[in-house]
């Protein structure tokens, strides 16, 4: 308001912790004066009078400082764009703010499961609880390149709608979204958070390659989705991958206190007796045509015993949390 307070409100959410909601679309953001911001609004947020039926175990104070920070920040977010075409944006930004803020109050970890239980789901798809689930992907760009990499997406929001606001803001650090969206998925998979202990879910293994046979995905993995499967064999074995040209094979392997992260392309050997546990990704760099556009595609893996050069590590994560998923 005109004297710099914040209109809050304690009341009944409706089966909501809470809920903040713009009430005034102001276009340029006064307090920004450097700044032209189009669609900036005021707003208006509201915290629940009693938690009760949440179906949360946390105490019910921690529940109340994790809403309040999430909330909050959705405020700020309608002063940079209450429009973002990202619409990912706005939900994945305030999990991610809660751990950031309220410490051991935080409520994110408990969304994680929405997309580790299914990481076939392209990244931005509006089922319902991925966008508070991959909170995640902004914690891995954040522990790639700093922090201020989420206000550097906010900020870019202003100018920039939909995919280009985090292209833009990906370019400055030398990198794209299908690049920084593949190495989240392998993050995923080595659990390499410092929250990961109180994670609820481990990534969801689509299948296990336990023979040469090889094995025939008929659909099902969205554009910047990941499959996981698991290599059930004891050998030097090349794997190759068939399918639409988005698609690309990796391996993620256990060596000791790391997870190695092995880009196959189309086809590479591995090692399998070189690592206490061998697993691939199919990954779908795919961009789709908008955000929330998602449809998806099939592919086959071939399997055979291999004897030439073996396919080099292109990074690693910390293995200290890692637990081979089921």
């Amino acid at each position: 308001d005109d004297d710099g307070r914040y209109r809050a409100y304690v009341a009944d959410a409706d089966g909501s912790m809470g809920v903040t909601y713009p009430v005034q679309i102001v276009f340029d953001n006064v307090n920004t004066t450097d700044v032209h911001e189009a669609s900036a609004a005021r707003t208006v947020f509201v915290i629940d009078n009693d938690f009760v039926g949440m179906g949360k175990e946390a105490p019910v104070h921690a529940l109340m400082r994790a809403t309040a920070t999430h909330e909050f920040n959705h405020v700020v977010q309608f002063g940079y764009d209450s429009e973002e075409g990202l619409d990912w944006l706005y939900e994945a930004t305030a999990s991610w703010t809660e751990t950031t803020t309220v410490g051991g109050d935080q409520d994110a970890t408990d969304y994680v499961a929405t997309d580790f239980d299914a990481p076939e789901i392209c990244w931005t798809t509006s089922e319902s609880g991925f966008d508070y689930s991959q909170w995640t992907l902004l914690q891995s760009m954040a522990d790639s390149y700093g922090e201020g990499i989420v206000v550097d997406i906010w900020e870019n929001s202003v100018e920039l709608d939909g995919f280009e606001t985090l292209a833009a803001t990906l370019e400055t650090v030398g990198t794209t979204i299908p690049d920084v969206i593949q190495r989240w998925r392998a993050q995923n998979f080595a659990l390499a958070y410092d929250l990961a202990p109180l994670f609820n879910s481990t990534v969801r293994v689509h299948h296990t390659l336990d023979s040469e046979r090889g094995w025939m995905a008929k659909g099902g993995l969205e554009q910047l989705g990941a499959n996981y499967i698991t290599v059930g064999l004891d050998g030097r074995y090349q794997f190759s991958l068939r399918g639409d040209d988005g698609l690309e094979l990796l391996a993620l392997a256990q060596n000791g206190d790391e997870v190695l992260v092995i880009p196959l392309g189309r086809g590479g050997s591995v090692d399998t007796r070189a690592y206490e546990h061998v697993a691939l990704m199919v990954f779908n760099r795919t961009m789709p045509e908008a955000p929330g556009v998602c449809s998806d595609v099939g592919y086959s893996i071939d399997v055979a015993p291999a004897g030439g050069a073996l396919a080099a590590p292109a990074y690693s994560f910390s293995a200290e949390h890692f637990t081979p998923p089921t």
